[in-house]
């Protein structure tokens, strides 16, 4: 009788385990099922990046490149957009790795040479590097504020990739003054207030670059190009203070002579909307001028 009890025991025992087993199993679950959907996530975010890397390649999008490329804004927004952080910066240091430091010479067959002269193959080659120059630019100038801070912190906080931030950072501040507010967002053309809240964001990013305190060490040297050697000179440069004050008064001019408010609204309620963006935009460029005060270079006496 005492064998009975003691299998039986054993065996109430053996179950408990099973069912402890068994309750610790589904309540695992939903962690196991948390992992399993992080993971889809990461890949389908993975996939996103490289498919809008993609669209950067697409050769059509280089078909105008200056003096803004037009068809190059939007793809270049969307990856700007989507990609964190640290998966930007180390595109941009792979991008520009192609740029800076490969040569047809090494990458393309026989050299890219016959008879002295460089071959199709060759030329392609450097045109290739001119997108991705183009491509580089522009997704810096286009990424959001919030990331560009983030890689500010990489850079000032000391990273592997610090380098290739300080080119991210003249890249950008390059595209947003000399492309975006010197020619798409330029005073003559600045009528709508959307037009001229967007060209404050813009500026302001840029200053952000012009403030900081290492700022003339901001710069991109590019050296590589053989059969156009011109973009060696067009594609180095680096972070011009004085330009913050030019274009805060460019758009003080563009409201002040240009801005039109409520030509296309269709109540008054929209038209006093308008009229107080205007006052707060107003508001920011008074600031920015105030400010660009200091980025004046000095008369010679």
């Amino acid at each position: 009788m005492k064998n009975i009890l003691l299998i039986a025991a054993l065996s109430m025992s053996a179950f408990s385990c099973e069912l402890l087993d068994a309750v610790k199993s589904v309540n695992s679950m939903p962690k196991q099922m948390n992992g399993m959907n992080e993971n889809m996530t990461d890949m389908k975010d993975k996939m996103g990046e490289l498919e809008m890397s993609r669209d950067l390649d697409n050769v059509e999008n280089y078909s105008v490149i200056s003096p803004v490329p037009y068809k190059l804004l939007a793809p270049a927004t969307k990856f700007g957009e989507f990609a964190p952080a640290m998966d930007l910066i180390k595109w941009f240091y792979t991008r520009r790795q192609t740029v800076e430091g490969s040569s047809f010479r090494d990458n393309v067959e026989d050299g890219g040479t016959l008879n002295g002269q460089p071959t199709l193959a060759a030329f392609n080659y450097e045109m290739m590097k001119i997108r991705y120059a183009n491509a580089l630019a522009a997704v810096a100038g286009l990424a959001p504020q919030g990331k560009t801070e983030e890689l500010v912190a990489v850079l000032e906080n000391g990273n592997e990739y610090s380098g290739s931030v300080v080119e991210f950072l003249a890249m950008r501040y390059y595209f947003l003054t000399n492309v975006l507010l010197e020619n798409k967002y330029k005073d003559t053309v600045l009528k709508d207030i959307g037009e001229l809240e967007q060209a404050v964001v813009y500026l302001k990013s840029a200053e952000f670059i012009a403030t900081r305190p290492y700022v003339d060490q901001l710069v991109v040297t590019t050296t590589s190009f053989e059969i156009y050697p011109e973009y060696n000179e067009a594609l180095t440069y680096g972070v011009d203070k004085t330009l913050i004050s030019k274009y805060w008064n460019k758009l003080n001019k563009a409201f002040e002579k240009n801005l039109k408010i409520g030509s296309y609204a269709a109540n008054e309620d929209q038209k006093a909307a308008q009229r107080q963006r205007m006052l707060s935009v107003k508001s920011e460029i008074d600031q920015g001028l105030a400010r660009s005060q200091q980025y004046v270079a000095p008369v010679a006496p």
